[in-house]
């Protein structure tokens, strides 16, 4: 039996759930049967302090530490813990631990900041498992340089748990030639899409999506599309697409009587937009299509934006939250290759991330 050591960066719903999962004897004991490893973290970090043991933390600290965040504070203020102002601070606590060969760093923030971090650990011959989209989606050349090897993972970063990356990535090293890519990536708009496909108006969509816990905090953060932008960036950069985020064609589901307004405003005033997101539902259903909000890849650049689907194929068949992704290559031409389940939620997400790390324990020597 091996043990990995990994550290995590960014504890909150998907980093606390990788956390009990990897707590979880029956999932202990699956990995152990079929992988021959255990995983041990060393490094627990947020946005103001840190835990961490050379030795490895043990299930105590750990539930401490998941306990210091779920009271509204730090893993910092768990027994042991200290306080981190920076990616530095983290860097520094990796050195003190020796050699980072077989080491696994989690990112599961929402940072722009993490890249140096990232780069320095795969530098030192460690590994970096990717739930964070925002590394991957910014500067090309920082793309590259984290992509330059397969010790950097990233499945978690386009549908969660599902198989998106590591299918495209299987297709491109066969030598298949990918056409086009269409996808859901948004469980959220895909919710609010089959409501207003039913008749609902988009104020009460959206409420609705709230209400579910659908949404992030401020709504407009989905509705803006650009989440589903930066995934479908990654899969156009993974193409060798040299793109940059502000290439994306976007077109947002923000009702032009809603834009620039502040939150408190935006939600007040949400049935200002009734009338031109569903003129637009409307005239699609009287030409026998439905709208989803659909990622287009295989042009010069991607397009992201409602879209006219019709209601037999795959995309149109879609409700509920579920992701979906058809891919259309030379080998899956005529029938396209489908993948379809949830695309969001703490579990699947972490399921997706554990998954990497137990595909990168399995390719250590």
């Amino acid at each position: 039996m091996r043990s990995i050591a990994f550290g995590l960066l960014g504890v909150g719903g998907v980093g606390s759930t990788l956390l009990n999962l990897l707590n979880d004897e029956i999932v202990r004991t699956e990995i152990a049967a079929r992988a021959g490893v255990l995983f041990q973290p060393h490094l627990l970090a947020d946005r103001r302090g840190i835990l961490v043991s050379p030795h490895g933390l043990d299930a105590s600290r750990v539930r401490q530490a998941l306990e210091a965040k779920a009271a509204g504070g730090s893993v910092g203020e768990a027994p042991g813990g200290g306080s981190a102002s920076s990616f530095d601070d983290v860097w520094a606590a990796l050195q003190e631990m020796g050699s980072l060969h077989g080491f696994i760093l989690v990112d599961a923030t929402a940072s722009d900041g993490t890249v140096p971090l990232l780069l320095r650990v795969l530098d030192a011959g460690g590994c970096v498992v990717l739930a964070n989209k925002r590394p991957l989606t910014g500067e090309w050349g920082d793309f590259l340089r984290l992509t330059a090897s397969r010790r950097c993972r990233f499945e978690a970063t386009v549908g969660a748990g599902l198989p998106v990356i590591r299918t495209l990535q299987s297709l491109l090293d066969t030598g298949d030639r990918v056409l086009s890519i269409q996808g859901v990536f948004s469980g959220t708009l895909a919710y609010i899409c089959t409501a207003l496909n039913r008749g609902e108006r988009y104020s009460d969509a959206v409420r609705a999506a709230m209400q579910a816990g659908y949404t992030e905090p401020d709504p407009r953060d989905d509705l803006g599309g650009i989440d589903v932008a930066r995934k479908a960036l990654i899969l156009c950069r993974m193409m060798g697409q040299s793109l940059e985020l502000r290439d994306v064609h976007v077109t947002s589901m923000i009702p032009s009587a809603l834009e620039g307004l502040d939150l408190p405003a935006f939600l007040e005033r949400l049935p200002e937009g009734d009338a031109e997101v569903n003129a637009v539902v409307q005239d699609a259903a009287s030409r026998g299509v439905r709208l989803s909000y659909v990622a287009n890849i295989g042009g010069e650049v991607p397009v992201v934006g409602l879209h006219e689907v019709l209601p037999d194929s795959p995309i149109g068949r879609l409700a509920g939250t579920d992701n979906i992704v058809v891919f259309r290559t030379a080998r899956y031409r005529n029938s396209p290759m489908v993948i379809q389940g949830p695309g969001a939620g703490r579990e699947v997400t972490a399921g997706g991330i554990l998954a990497d790390m137990v595909d990168l324990a399995l390719s250590m020597p």
